[in-house]
């Protein structure tokens, strides 16, 4: 799960704002699509019992224009972002299934930022 924080709290992401759109980029083995002012990374996650996620991560382009953010809205938003991250890896996959059936992903706490869809493999 470091990578997925890592991805999103290196300096790479954090300029992807350049990128125009349909720009495809790679990073830390993640694939990115630059989507009308919208960032999609996807990646691989495990769940606490290891079983294997697709994490899809998808920020608004404020997150990504830095510029116009000052450091503490830039740290407060990192923080979310790895609060969606390592709550993933808290979770079994049979509690994230029961999740994502319900639609209630995105409502739990520490899923405070951005739109987050977890596929668990092989359900």
């Amino acid at each position: 799960m470091s990578a997925l924080i890592d991805l999103f709290t290196s300096e790479g992401l954090c300029n992807t704002h350049h990128y125009r759109q349909g720009h495809q980029f790679e990073l830390s083995g993640y694939i990115g699509l630059v989507l009308s002012g919208l960032v999609a990374v996807e990646g691989l996650a495990n769940t606490a019992d290891a079983s294997p996620v697709t994490v899809r991560l998808v920020k608004a382009g404020s997150f990504l224009n830095m510029g116009n953010l000052n450091k503490t809205q830039t740290k407060a938003q990192n923080y979310y972002v790895e609060s969606e991250a390592a709550s993933i890896s808290q979770m079994s996959a049979e509690h994230l299934r029961k999740l994502l059936a319900s639609g209630d992903l995105c409502s739990r706490a520490g899923l405070q930022s951005g739109i987050l869809e977890a596929v668990v493999q092989g359900s």
